[in-house]
């Protein structure tokens, strides 16, 4: 890489980076709605510690989907432009179907999948089948 951006800016995925001037693409939290506070402390500290150069998409933000936004398009228009999507993961959250359902969309893009452990859950040893 010829730009002096830092190492971790740049993805295996060459489509996860835009280029040197540009932002980086949008990444995706799934979470079950009794969790967003995990999603948006999660939120929070990645554009924080990115100067807001990621696009962070959280359903429940207040923001990610604007009021008379058909939501579910909202969230299916998010899950095919991102580039990673994290998966925020509780003993709860990887039980319900929609979980799956987004985790499954971002593994059938090729895009990089990422759990959020939280509330005992530990990284490597997810429950259910995420």
């Amino acid at each position: 890489m010829s730009c002096s951006q830092p190492a971790g800016f740049y993805s295996a995925s060459s489509d996860a980076y835009t280029g040197c001037t540009g932002t980086l693409r949008a990444t995706s939290v799934s979470h079950i709605h009794e969790e967003k506070e995990v999603a948006l402390a999660f939120k929070e500290v990645v554009e924080k510690s990115f100067l807001n150069l990621i696009d962070v998409f959280v359903s429940s933000d207040g923001s990610s989907i604007s009021m008379g936004d058909k939501w579910l398009d909202t969230i299916t228009d998010a899950l095919k432009n991102c580039s990673v999507e994290i998966i925020a993961c509780s003993p709860i959250s990887v039980q319900r179907p929609w979980i799956q359902f987004e985790g499954g969309a971002g593994w059938v893009r090729g895009i990089p999948v990422v759990p959020l452990c939280h509330s005992g859950v530990k990284p490597f040893h997810p429950p259910g089948s995420i």
